[in-house]
C-alpha cells in the first residue's frame, strides 16, 4: 500500500482501520489476544487422549455412517473406529 499511497500517519491509520472494521474482525484469526491459547503438554503415553465423532457421512456398503476418531496426545497416534450408529 505504501508503494501507491503515503501519508505520515498511514501505519496507524491502517492499524486503526483493521482494529475497528467489522469485516476484518470477523475474518481475523486472532479472536481474543487477552486469552492466548496454551499448548496441551503430556509426558506419558495414554496420559491424555482426544476424541471426536464424525457423524452423518454417506452410508458405506457395510452400513457405516459415523467414525469415532481417537488421538493419543503424547505420541499423536491416531485411531479410528467405524460405527453403524452413534449410541452407546
Amino acid at each position: 500500500m505504501e508503494e501507491i499511497y503515503y501519508w505520515p500517519s498511514l501505519p496507524s491509520a491502517v492499524e486503526e482501520m483493521c482494529r475497528t472494521c467489522f469485516v476484518c474482525q470477523k475474518s481475523s484469526t486472532h479472536s481474543n489476544l487477552d486469552h492466548p491459547m496454551n499448548p496441551i503438554t503430556t509426558s506419558a503415553i495414554m496420559e491424555r487422549v482426544a476424541m471426536d465423532l464424525i457423524v452423518d457421512i454417506p452410508y458405506t456398503l457395510r452400513g457405516i455412517r459415523h467414525i469415532l476418531v481417537i488421538v493419543e496426545m503424547c505420541s499423536k497416534y491416531p485411531f479410528a473406529v467405524a460405527l453403524r450408529d452413534k449410541t452407546a
